[in-house]
């Protein structure tokens, strides 16, 4: 794209580059939070208001103009307001409410566009504007960044949500000792409005004298949009709770729910449940209990809209046996056991899967005559289709030494079956696309995992207070069946995308480095290996894919599973350390992810995004002299075009291991001798930030383990200073 000129004067600095994301992202932005919290009454009565106004800006730099302003900012008001009322010795009743508002402003685009544009502009792109105002852009980038954030318009959003809950409760005590009754009336509503105010402006080129393109500046024309939603449901309870003598304790209920949503002038969602429980105690050692659910719900056609499904648990609280109820070094020891049947009815986004979609379409005119319509038919439905259905286990241990230690083990194994999926294992060849085919109840995936939980708490003679945390969860599910095509007869090495695999999991081409670097160093080399491609044809430079079929093709046949790329991570693990002393306490939560990786692609990644965009990652990329002089290289040739090594494959898969210092908050509180000078109970100031350090096994640099863009908004590094005030 430039001469040899103008690289020599952007090399030695006479014609300026610019960095547009030091220019267009501010290096912090500030955030504000406030909250009050009043609580009282007295024997019948007794209130709680919490109110909290939040204001939040952005790292992306607008600038404020005389029609509109285009910069991101975020208020948000939340009111939660509850009260209880004691309206007789056997009755009382609940009010609860909570109300929350956003208000957000930002340009018209949003921050995807906006991030992506500032890759796309070339850094040798005078600008962004002349000194008269005018927006400077080149013929490779039509949507200059500037121009995005500042000149394209604005939105205004509006979201409110609102949650109320009233409840009462009459304690039946008078007529049978530990029986009541409740019911409760839940009612949320959601609204989410914006106005958008959307404009042109004339672009210029670089010398900002001739207009560029057929853009021009032109006034504001708005539009809005809204979403509108509610839920509606009862709950009732008939409770019976009582314990006879000294060994035997009744724990029970039964319980109806109905719910009633409606969103967007949709046909209502409706569902129903019949729920009951029973447990009975022993000697405050032995557990037995029993529960089920008989759901209903419309997703089914009739004689397939209500389940019963049942659950039994057990447990043993072996620390109250008089063999080890005295003991000076166990607190506190049970076993406990669960089995059950759950189901779910929300299988597909597409709702009464059990009627097939016929639409009456407008096709345009006929002959110029008459406006014509037809009769489409789409997914094909199955009356026959019903909730999907889960044996679910879970067998575990809680564990207390010396009042300090605590532990905490749990197994769990999930049988999945009747998953409602698209039977793919037949060809479209018998009539049917294989996006309109019928869901059935064919699908049988497992998951099978353990979750550990281990804190301990301790209060030293210098006085200090230390708490220690730590969990850690494994998980590993199999898809057992998903009438998946085989492919076997097809060529294909591994002939299933899902089936015997983890959920999600990816493939790509295995890179063959059998000649020392894994790259096709010559074209003599390319013409030697006698395989043909699919798509690409390699240049020198380019990855050498494993033929793992030995067809002579380099083609998806050859795609083999990425190790540890699926949806889930195997590993999951957190930790917290409390400490106080004195009048200071301090707080650190860890968390992080293991056994887990992912493919990435696109802008920062790939070399051939827009016309070119280069990281450190593409420093090292092969070349003949560099490959000649036996030099370090990290990336295959690199391309403004298209290029056989940029095709799914192991090289760009990277395990995001990572360890992240999620919270660090350190408080201090003011002597209660002079809190109470100032009329206060308490006082205390902290310190906090979120997000401070990041640890990961991802091989790309400058990228968060969470994200798999450069282009994408970043996660926030936050801090925070703040006040306690409690009167």
């Amino acid at each position: 794209l430039y001469s040899l000129y103008e690289i020599a004067g952007f090399t030695d600095g006479t014609i300026p580059g610019h960095d547009w994301y030091d220019t267009f992202m501010n290096d912090a932005a500030s955030m504000q939070r406030y909250n009050i919290n009043i609580s009282g009454g007295n024997n019948r009565v007794k209130y709680l208001v919490n109110a909290g106004y939040l204001h939040q800006n952005s790292l992306i730099d607008a600038e404020k103009n005389d029609n509109y302003n285009p910069a991101l900012k975020l208020h948000r008001f939340n009111i939660l307001a509850n009260v209880d009322v004691t309206l007789h010795r056997y009755l009382n009743c609940f009010l609860n409410t909570n109300v929350t508002i956003d208000r957000m402003n930002q340009g018209y685009n949003g921050t995807g566009d906006i991030m992506n544009s500032i890759y796309q502009m070339a850094p040798t792109v005078p600008g962004p504007v002349t000194e008269d105002g005018k927006v400077i852009t080149t013929e490779y980038n039509e949507y200059p960044t500037y121009g995005l954030i500042n000149r394209s318009g604005y939105s205004h959003r509006t979201g409110i949500n609102l949650n109320v809950a009233y409840g009462m409760n009459l304690d039946l005590g008078f007529l049978a000792k530990g029986l009541s009754v409740k019911g409760i009336v839940g009612y949320e509503a959601n609204y989410d409005g914006t106005i958008y105010g959307s404009t042109d402006y004339a672009r210029y080129a670089a010398n900002g004298n001739g207009l560029f393109g057929t853009h021009t500046t032109l006034p504001l024309s708005l539009s809005k949009t809204a979403n509108m939603r509610y839920f509606i449901n009862f709950q009732g309870f008939v409770n019976y709770n009582r314990t006879f003598g000294e060994k035997h304790e009744v724990d029970a209920f039964i319980s109806y729910f109905n719910e009633n949503m409606m969103k967007n002038g949709d046909l209502p969602y409706d569902r129903l449940s019949l729920m009951g429980h029973l447990k009975y105690g022993y000697g405050s050692r032995y557990y037995i209990q029993g529960d089920f659910t008989y759901d209903g719900t419309e997703q089914f056609k009739p004689g397939n809209r209500f389940k019963f499904f049942p659950t039994v648990s057990a447990a043993w609280v072996v620390s109250n046996e008089s063999f080890l109820k005295d003991s000076d070094w166990l607190s506190f020891l049970k076993v406990r056991a669960s089995a059950g049947w759950l189901g779910n009815d929300q299988i597909s986004a597409t709702r009464f899967l059990y009627a097939t979609d016929v639409r009456y379409q407008l096709q345009g005119y006929l002959l110029s005559n008459y406006y014509a319509a037809q009769t489409v038919e789409g997914m094909q439905g199955n009356p026959y289709i019903h909730y999907e259905k889960s044996f679910q286990q879970n067998y575990g241990i809680d564990i207390t030494l010396l009042n300090s230690l605590s532990f905490t083990f749990d197994y769990w194994n999930v049988k999945q079956t009747n998953m409602a999926i698209q039977d793919n294992s037949i060809s479209s060849a018998q009539g049917i696309a294989s996006n309109y085919l019928p869901f059935e109840n064919l699908g049988k995936m497992n998951n099978k995992g353990f979750d550990v939980e281990l804190s301990y708490t301790k209060k030293l003679k210098c006085g200090l207070n230390m708490t220690f945390r730590g969990n850690m969860g494994y998980n590993k599910n199999e898809v057992i069946d998903v009438k998946e095509l085989n492919r076997t007869t097809s060529g294909y090495y591994y002939p299933y995308r899902k089936t015997g695999y983890s959920a999600g999991q990816q493939f790509g081409y295995l890179i063959d480095y059998s000649n020392g670097n894994g790259y096709y160093n010559s074209q003599e080399e390319i013409d030697k290996s006698g395989l043909r491609f699919s798509g690409a044809s390699p240049r020198p430079g380019d990855f050498i894919y494993k033929d793992l079929n030995n067809d002579g093709n380099i083609d998806e046949r050859d795609q083999a599973p990425m190790d540890k790329a699926q949806t889930l991570p195997t590993i999951a693990y957190g930790g917290s350390i409390q400490l106080e002393y004195r009048n200071f306490d301090l707080y650190v939560q860890l968390q992080g992810v293991s056994g887990t990786a992912a493919y990435y692609s696109g802008c920062g990644i790939f070399d051939n995004s827009y016309q070119g965009v280069y990281t450190d990652l593409h420093r090292n990329a092969w070349t003949a002299e560099r490959y000649a002089a036996n030099e370090e290289i990290s990336y295959p040739a690199l391309t403004t075009g298209n290029s056989s090594s940029l095709q799914s494959n192991e090289f760009f898969y990277s395990k995001n291991n990572y360890l992240r210092v999620k919270n660090v908050v350190l408080g201090y509180t003011l002597p209660k001798r002079w809190s109470s000078k100032l009329k206060l109970e308490k006082m205390r100031f902290y310190i906090s930030g979120a997000n401070l350090l990041t640890t990961s096994s991802l091989k790309f640099d400058n990228l968060d383990p969470e994200q798999y863009a450069y282009t994408a908004y970043p996660i926030y590094r936050t801090f925070n200073i703040g006040l306690n005030l409690n009167f």
